[in-house]
């Protein structure tokens, strides 16, 4: 923990003293140096906006906050409504899911993306995903001094299942039967779990590198239950379909636990769970969900037609 302090400030000083080597010398007490016109020009120019879209603002049940971020439908709804993708990190990647459905409007015209994101504008709010994906930590497991708070997943379902999914249903003509949920790495997590414990939330799940091998692996009996009560017949996966992806140049464990998950759950083909899995040549961790993006769409958007 020392060293990694360390490193950190290290880092710091590094990128201060690369800052401070940048910028033009100026002795003490001289007049400021003038503004680079460009720059101020920039600063004046309004922000970009994506065509098609709007976002909302929304606060859960417990008072955390939501940037909630969508992609519109161009033509009317269909009889049945609209087909929704909901995907998780929205301030990450909701500009490739939303360019990607306006560039292919000719094959998903009857679609919406929903992003789930945060009142920032960074790329991603460590803290909120941290809470929201988790589970609770074990019993007697105390927090690391500084680390953040676990075990919001459910709530997190929660804000889904009975404040976003009926607010959106209240703006627009959704399609209750063909709802999706797309999660990476501890999005991931959260998607399994969601699929485990309320498999009637969504049709299609897709899980891209999920954090299988958190907390020792919790996702193992959710697993096991999941399993029992389809083989019992007390859940319904005649449409359920789960995604798998996985980024050829993560670390191997990522790969094996997604693959061995696809083997496991083929049991429950019968079924009627369908259940795919793909490693995505070259991709890291970070870079898998961008490249999955046109696979996730065409997946979840062409389901009825296969």
């Amino acid at each position: 923990m020392a060293l990694a302090r360390w490193a950190t400030a290290t880092t710091a000083l590094a990128v201060h003293a690369v800052a401070f080597a940048a910028a033009p010398a100026q002795s003490p007490g001289s007049a400021p140096l003038p503004a680079d016109p460009a720059a101020a020009a920039a600063d004046a120019a309004p922000p970009v906006a994506l065509p098609g879209t709007r976002h909302l603002a929304m606060q859960s049940a417990k008072g955390r906050e939501y940037r909630i971020m969508i992609t519109e439908a161009k033509d009317p709804a269909p009889a049945n409504g609209y087909q929704v993708l909901y995907v998780l990190d929205g301030n990450s990647v909701f500009g490739a899911f939303s360019d990607t459905l306006r560039l292919q409007r000719f094959e998903f015209d009857k679609a919406m993306v929903v992003a789930i994101g945060y009142p920032t504008d960074q790329p991603y709010d460590f803290k909120g995903r941290s809470y929201d994906y988790s589970p609770p930590a074990p019993a007697g497991r105390e927090r690391p001094p500084g680390a953040p708070a676990l075990g919001g997943h459910d709530e997190m379902l929660d804000f889904i299942e009975h404040q976003l999914q009926p607010e959106l249903a209240r703006r627009y003509k959704v399609d209750r039967t063909q709802q999706s949920l797309f999660g990476h790495s501890f999005g991931g997590m959260f998607t399994l779990h969601a699929l485990y414990t309320r498999p009637w939330l969504f049709t299609h799940y897709i899980a891209a590198s999920p954090s299988i091998w958190w907390q020792d692996r919790y996702l193992l009996p959710e697993e096991r239950a999941f399993t029992q009560r389809a083989q019992a017949g007390q859940v319904n996966l005649t449409q359920t379909t789960l995604m798998l992806f996985a980024g050829g140049r993560e670390p191997p464990m990522m790969l094996r636990d997604a693959q061995a998950l696809h083997g496991r759950l083929q049991a429950l083909s019968g079924l009627g769970l369908t259940t795919s899995y793909e490693t995505l040549a070259d991709e890291t961790h970070g870079t898998v969900p961008i490249a999955a993006v046109t696979r996730v769409m065409r997946h979840v958007f062409t389901a009825r037609t296969r």
